[in-house]
């Protein structure tokens, strides 16, 4: 087991969110990554992320294969779900914060909830 949360000190939320987003899909994908070329970053669902994302992404990737002394890409299956567990348990490790705007949100939603019920 690695504690990827350690990893994470002093990363803003969003950041270490993304960052182990990707290296999760990494992990899951390395062989395919290694055989097509293709770009960790490259995703149609999200928006291409930050520099420091990418930069972050890379950190926990190579910290990860030191780690487990060697490439991801020859990791066994037995590795990977436990690298997962990992990651799901540094996610889940982060402190979450609102924005603003999702505040508000929730707050109208409250509001909108509470007067359909006193009606």
């Amino acid at each position: 087991m690695i504690d990827i949360s350690l990893l994470l000190k002093g990363v803003d939320e969003a950041t270490a969110r993304s960052a182990l987003y990707y290296a999760g899909r990494y992990i899951k994908q390395a062989s395919d990554f290694q055989k097509y070329s293709k770009d960790i970053f490259e995703d149609e669902i999200r928006s291409a992320p930050s520099e420091e994302v990418k930069r972050l992404t890379l950190y926990l990737i190579n910290e990860i294969e030191l780690r487990a002394g060697q490439e991801a890409r020859n990791f066994t299956d037995a590795l990977i779900v436990e690298l997962l567990d990992d990651i799901t348990a540094a996610e889940d490790s982060l402190a979450r914060t609102f924005t603003d705007d999702e505040i508000a949100k929730a707050n109208s939603f409250i509001e909108t909830i509470d007067q359909f019920f006193r009606k």
